[in-house]
């Protein structure tokens, strides 16, 4: 196998910047590109059968979304000796983001090739101070998101290695300045969607949860305490039933539709 990109997507995002990334890079080679959340998938097989990998995830207040860390601690032997690119979404900044991965993997001897740090709209839509905008009002982030990314492969393919989120001050920004005082609240927001009583229950959250987070129990959407805090199901819902940061139900939806 050639080059395998492996990604996870809230609400797509960081399956744009992947797909564009593998885009530039291989010019017209074969690759494979692969979501995490397809469960059918050997990917224990795949990645072994892999050299290098280029993994992309977004970024929660500097730390991996759940569902990308418990992926990476499931597959850390078949990590063994590979080659990883890391390519980190982000609202803001990030801190350490891009070399998240690598302090999980770094016992199975990988070589953590590059790292690439790259801006994104929010899709934090029930959180209005983020200035949330429709997909249709973001042209310009993904403008400069492009450039950043044809950068990041013009700096690879000319031999330069990229380090986004691998300097002492990366790594004291993400822990200190995020990760200290957000690792608890994003463990209590794991059990924290809020449905209200617009919901129609028409069940597409349930069915579109990455993580089978949602369930119709007794004529109602329960959750089960592990959310991955994607924010798809707050994007998705046709009512706008849903919210987990805040109560308030979002004004505005931020989706790509093809985020699988």
């Amino acid at each position: 196998m050639k080059n395998l990109y492996l990604y996870f997507s809230g609400t797509g995002n960081t399956k744009y910047v992947i797909g564009k990334f593998a885009e530039l890079y291989e010019r017209g080679s074969y690759y494979s590109l692969h979501s995490i959340e397809h469960r059918e998938i050997d990917f224990s097989r795949i990645i072994g059968e892999a050299e290098n990998i280029v993994l992309a995830y977004p970024i929660h207040d500097s730390m991996l979304p759940f569902i990308v860390k418990e992926f990476l601690e499931s597959h850390i032997e078949d990590f063994k000796g590979k080659n990883l690119t890391t390519i980190c979404t982000q609202l803001l900044f990030s801190g350490d983001g891009g070399a998240l991965p690598f302090y999980i993997l770094k016992e199975a001897g990988v070589k953590h090739l590059h790292s690439i740090h790259i801006n994104m709209p929010s899709n934090l839509t029930d959180v209005n101070i983020f200035f949330n905008k429709p997909l249709s009002e973001t042209a310009r982030s993904y403008v400069k998101a492009d450039r950043k990314i044809a950068l990041a492969v013009d700096t690879i393919r000319s031999g330069g290695i990229c380090r986004d989120g691998r300097k002492w001050f990366s790594r004291f920004s993400g822990f200190i300045l995020q990760r200290t005082w957000g690792k608890a609240m994003m463990v209590k927001l794991r059990n924290s969607v809020k449905i209200s009583s617009d919901c129609i229950l028409c069940q597409k959250c349930v069915q579109i949860c990455p993580v089978e987070n949602l369930e119709i129990r007794e004529n109602r959407v329960g959750q089960q305490g592990r959310c991955t805090l994607c924010y798809r199901c707050v994007n998705e819902c046709p009512v706008r039933a849903i919210s987990i940061f805040m109560k308030s139900k979002p004004k505005i939806q931020y989706s790509r539709k093809d985020y699988n």
